[in-house]
């Protein structure tokens, strides 16, 4: 279902990704409010933070995407269940992002020492998909977050902006292929 759409422009989902990641910086001080500050602030946002982006591609700009993620152990003491989540040069991390057809596209990264937002090809070997492993109670949370933080997104001057930069892109432009070696031109379906 997610191929289904028209491509998109890994150039695009940067823009849209660092304009979301910009976005929700200050909120990350408040989601840690009742815990201890954290280094980075991007530290233990990623589930809400990539639930907030599923939100703004496929509002916004009706681009399908899948929440991922991915935990490879259930507690520090516990065994590994697998290659899953985000593996940061020594070993896997629980981390979600988000797949947008030949995608992974990711605002919270430098948790683990990588760049702030990653938009990479989908296979990259740094990303291993799993379970999603939080509990039921977790899981509505992170939707309200998202639901409380929805409103102030739709008035802000960043989401204007990405907007109207989509749509003034015109009807075609060069899509690169996840590797950057082609480049084809496509259809382009601004939304407004």
């Amino acid at each position: 279902m997610i191929d289904a759409q028209p491509p998109v422009c890994d150039l695009q989902l940067m823009r849209v990704a660092t304009a979301v990641r910009t976005f929700l910086e200050p909120t990350w001080d408040i989601w840690h409010a009742s815990s201890e500050r954290r280094e980075p602030p991007s530290r233990g946002t990623c589930g809400r933070s990539s639930l907030f982006l599923q939100r703004v591609l496929g509002e916004d700009f009706a681009v399908l995407s899948r929440w991922t993620s991915g935990t490879p152990r259930l507690a520090a003491d516990a065994p590994n269940l697998g290659p899953y989540g985000f593996h940061d040069g020594r070993a896997w991390q629980a981390h979600a992002w988000l797949v947008a057809g030949a995608w992974i596209v990711d605002v919270t990264a430098d948790q683990f020492g990588a760049p702030p937002v990653i938009v990479a090809a989908r296979d990259d070997p740094r990303y291993g998909a799993g379970n999603d492993t939080a509990p039921a109670r977790a899981r509505t949370a992170r939707r309200q977050a998202v639901d409380r933080l929805w409103p102030h997104w739709t008035t802000s001057v960043p989401r204007h902006g990405l907007r109207a930069r989509w749509a003034e892109r015109g009807r075609t432009e060069a899509w690169p292929s996840p590797a950057g070696t082609q480049a084809a031109r496509r259809e382009v379906r601004p939304h407004a």
